[in-house]
């Protein structure tokens, strides 16, 4: 890489990284800024750090995979982890350098969907709707994964069935924006409180 190729990938406007079955083995200057590493202690080391819970790292693993097996790029939100434990919602952009093992080699961006870094507080549980949306779940479904009456998790989430199915489960455009703001309503409302199936919120 010459010396404009590299400022070009390092100055990027949204973080850019090569991953080999999820492990970095190249990543930009803005990439390592924005999760608040040094670039040279993220080369080698997994995604697995800058995500979730182990569970949501291992369920978010195929998603998307149909795509990029077809040589297509892929794209959702995604709430991410920086080296400080804030989270913060990211465009996620995938893809493939290896359609037949998409994950062998891959190509992955992260751009911020907000200005700043702080992101909404989530349990658990209200990640898991959202990664369930992502996958183009129905309310039912959920409802009946989760243990939640299918009218709670509507309530909740926001995201009617049809938003998230089709193409749109692969790029849920939108999606993170609208459960954020879903809840800061009920918040204003008094509506989230401790008797909440989402539990206590801080």
């Amino acid at each position: 890489m010459n010396e404009f190729d590299r400022l070009a990938f390092d100055n990027a406007p949204m973080g850019l990284t090569l991953t080999e079955n999820r492990i970095i083995r190249s990543c930009s200057e803005t990439f390592a800024q924005m999760f608040g590493y040094d670039k040279g202690r993220l080369i080698g080391q997994s995604l697995r750090p800058l995500g979730g819970t182990d569970q949501e790292f291992h369920q978010i693993r195929d998603i998307g995979l149909e795509p990029l097996r077809k040589s297509l790029p892929y794209t959702d939100e995604r709430l991410m982890r920086r080296s400080d434990g804030a989270r913060f919602w990211c465009r996620f952009r995938a893809r493939a350098l290896t359609p037949e093992t998409p994950l062998a080699r891959t190509v992955l961006s992260f751009a911020l969907i907000e200005n700043t870094t702080a992101g909404p507080q989530l349990t658990p549980r209200e990640r898991e709707v959202l990664l369930l949306l992502s996958k183009g779940r129905t309310s039912k479904e959920m409802a009946r994964v989760l243990g939640l009456s299918p009218r709670t998790v509507e309530d909740v989430a926001r995201a009617p069935p049809e938003e998230v199915s089709g193409q749109e489960c692969c790029r849920p455009a939108g999606t993170a924006v609208r459960f954020r703001d879903r809840r800061r309503n009920h918040r204003a409302r008094g509506e989230l409180s401790t008797g909440c199936p989402f539990g206590p919120h801080p």
